[in-house]
């Protein structure tokens, strides 16, 4: 045999050799997973506000505008609602198309305005109370930061008393003393 062939061979009997060296041989390990998981009711209510003003005049148009905004707080705070946001404020010109010519015709002023509570009533009031002022554009329902790591931590419990449950069970059934948690 020659020099060359006998190094490939070496070499490749080193590289079939190689995976089984790198991975040891492990006894009376067992693999398995536990979940849990829980239907969580939503505790939060989610509305969006428009509080929109258009006219010809620029200063009335605001003076407006600014009159139905300055109310949306107090309705706010006097229905006790827990978290308010303004999400975006913007006045524009308003345009129209004549003969192929853009004239200005007035002006726009408009904000909108995220509200967020636990206590559907007090949001429902505060819709009624301010329709007058600000539009409802928006409702959508959620689960609280606080309601969702509690109900974490509850499922969290319950898997994990699952995987000691069959665990046990799985002990005994071998024959063994006990386990070890491996990964």
């Amino acid at each position: 045999m020659s020099k060359k062939a006998l190094l490939l061979a070496a070499l490749a009997a080193a590289t079939a050799a190689a995976p089984a060296v790198a991975e040891p041989l492990n006894y009376n390990v067992i693999e398995f997973a536990e979940s849990a998981s829980a239907e969580v009711q939503q505790d939060t209510m989610i509305i969006g506000l428009e509080v929109n003003q258009e006219g010809r005049d620029r200063a009335e148009v605001n003076r407006a505008f600014m009159q139905k905004y300055n109310k949306l707080p107090r309705h706010i705070s006097a229905n006790k609602v827990r978290k308010s946001e303004l999400q975006g404020r913007r006045a524009n010109p308003l345009y129209q198309y004549k003969n192929g010519k853009q004239t200005q015709i007035g002006w726009q002023e408009s904000a909108q305005i995220r509200v967020e509570s636990t206590d559907f009533t007090a949001i429902n009031q505060l819709i009624a109370q301010a329709q007058n002022d600000a539009a409802l554009q928006y409702t959508q329902f959620s689960v609280s930061k606080k309601k969702r790591e509690a109900v974490i931590d509850e499922v969290s419990k319950a898997a994990l008393k699952r995987f000691q449950a069959r665990a046990d069970t799985l002990v005994q059934t071998l024959g063994f003393r006990g386990y070890k948690i491996v990964h």
